[in-house]
């Protein structure tokens, strides 16, 4: 599959699911009234004898392959295209839901109103210039005195059309994050202070030492997702 024909996987899922459902409800009809009765025009003929039956059995058709790609090869799909397309696509789930796990434990420590320390689980996911980044953010937060409510959302979340191939052990992501929904309030009475904002990202992770980590991060704002 493309990286930029993301969506289109989406889409070939939801015409698939169409055509089992269609499948499924013709299905139903013929159990719930049984087939429709027809009456042969002519009389049905007797089977073979020996010297009419044929002498070799027509060949079994090879089953279908138990593989499937998700691009748009039609015949030139095998089964080491499908092997590599499968492992591309764990690839970038596996470093996705870092992504998503970086911006949540972020989160998390504004709630607690910052700190000047990274946590554990933060130090896991991110290289070092981008602990420095968290670290300096949480630090922030503690300082200005804040704490964080609210949730966040993520927006539309794909592959960059600048990322290099998965199984090499690098992805690009291009992201929405929605932080409208989080309040910052003054840690010693409670009181608003404002909202959060939205921002458009491109985070770049690695494969290092069988775990994702985030290496660059950037974002900038914009008005909506």
């Amino acid at each position: 599959m493309g990286w930029n024909d993301w969506d289109r996987t989406n889409k070939v899922v939801v015409s698939i699911c169409a055509v089992v459902a269609l499948a499924v409800i013709a299905t139903f009809a013929v159990l719930a009234f049984g087939p429709k009765k027809q009456t042969p025009a002519n009389p049905p003929l007797p089977p073979p004898t020996a010297a009419t039956r044929p002498s070799s059995e027509s060949p079994t058709p090879s089953p279908s392959p138990t593989y499937q790609c998700t691009t748009a090869s039609g015949p030139d799909c095998t089964k080491d295209l499908a092997d590599k397309e499968a492992a591309r696509d764990k690839a970038y789930a596996d470093a996705e839901s870092t992504y998503r796990t970086y911006y949540t434990l972020l989160v998390d420590e504004w709630r607690k109103g910052g700190g000047n320390r990274l946590p554990e689980n933060l130090k896991r996911i991110a290289n070092d210039e981008v602990q420095a980044a968290m670290l300096n953010s949480i630090k922030n937060v503690k300082a200005e005195g804040y704490r964080f409510t609210g949730t966040l959302k993520f927006g539309k979340t794909v592959p960059s059309k600048d990322s290099p191939e998965w199984p090499k052990g690098i992805v690009v992501i291009d992201s929405c994050v929605d932080g409208r929904g989080l309040r910052i309030l003054r840690a010693k009475d409670g009181s608003y202070k404002s909202k959060g904002s939205v921002v458009v990202t491109t985070a770049r992770l690695e494969k290092i030492g069988g775990t994702w980590k985030i290496t660059k991060h950037l974002e900038r704002s914009v008005k909506s997702c």
